[in-house]
């Protein structure tokens, strides 16, 4: 735990100082001390029965969270919003079972494709640690989520770190290429936990 916080400590003044108020922030570390990240206090974080409580939307077929996969779910406030459209987002860490370090990194066939399209595959680097990264769109009759996916497999276990937003209502005819709905508000929870997820390290 000791060494957790000490690298998130380095990490948190330049990613959430910006503006005149920034947030006042918890720690999260995982109950075998193999991550950590740092999130606002004024967001509700979430493990267990509690993510399948909260995070199934107005339509239960795309949760911002997945209770079958997640370790800690952490949701976006939906207060002061804008847009009546705007239905949830949160950031998650998952563990994904029974995948191979070769099937963790290489998942492109394990995504929605929308109209069978290939998607692409980007290697990115947080915090010292290599992930593969992944952009998806799921649509569903009065729904559209956006998901950002981001693969590492660490000490024998495979990890996704998943931004997802979703929004309601929107046309099923609406691109699914666009990785973020044009919404204000899920313009603004995108960079929010955008910063929680470049807190994200591993304990070694």
């Amino acid at each position: 735990m000791a060494k957790l916080s000490a690298l998130l400590f380095l990490l948190l003044g330049s990613l959430f100082s910006v503006g005149q108020n920034p947030p006042s922030l918890d720690l999260y570390a995982s109950g075998d001390n193999s991550f950590a990240f740092a999130y606002p206090d004024t967001y509700d974080l979430l493990e267990g029965e509690g993510i399948l409580k909260r995070t199934q939307g107005k339509h239960a077929g795309i949760p911002v969270c997945d209770f079958l996969t997640a370790f800690a779910c952490v949701v976006y406030p939906s207060d002061n919003l804008e847009d009546s459209s705007f239905e949830a987002a949160a950031f998650s860490v998952n563990g994904i079972p029974g995948t191979t370090e070769q099937n963790c990194v290489k998942f492109a066939d394990q995504l929605p494709r929308p109209h069978g399209e290939r998607l692409a595959i980007e290697s990115v680097v947080l915090n010292g640690q290599l992930f593969r990264y992944a952009s998806t769109t799921t649509t569903t009759p009065g729904q559209f989520q956006s998901a950002r996916r981001y693969r590492s497999f660490h000490r024998g276990r495979c990890y996704e770190l998943r931004i997802a937003i979703s929004l309601a209502d929107v046309a099923p005819s609406l691109s699914p290429a666009k990785n973020v709905p044009e919404n204000k508000d899920a313009e603004r929870a995108l960079h929010s936990l955008e910063r929680v997820l470049s807190s994200f390290v591993f304990a070694d």
